[in-house]
């Protein structure tokens, strides 16, 4: 992981089989993941409630490609502990 200013990066990747364009595109899509049957609800899920919490900047995103692997990046705010205390 990373800080950018006021973002922080945790990013997590493979070197294993990859994914098409296609079924990358079909993670975020609400239909049937072509692969076993997978929804990956789990993804949307953590991806939307990230952006419902900080906002759009923030979330995942996924690179992949086929044969060469598959890379997750969470973007997420920094958030001072000082600033968030005094809110409270």
């Amino acid at each position: 992981g990373w800080r950018q200013e006021d973002r922080l990066y945790l990013e997590v990747a493979d070197n294993g089989v990859g994914m098409s364009p296609e079924m990358l595109s079909s993670i975020w899509d609400h239909k049937v993941h072509p692969h076993k049957g997978l929804h990956c609800i789990g993804i949307r899920n953590v991806h939307e409630r990230i952006r419902l919490n900080y906002g759009n900047a923030y979330g995942l995103k996924i690179r992949s490609e086929l044969d060469n692997g598959t890379t997750v990046t969470l973007g997420l705010p920094v958030i001072d502990d000082a600033v968030e205390l005094k809110g409270q």
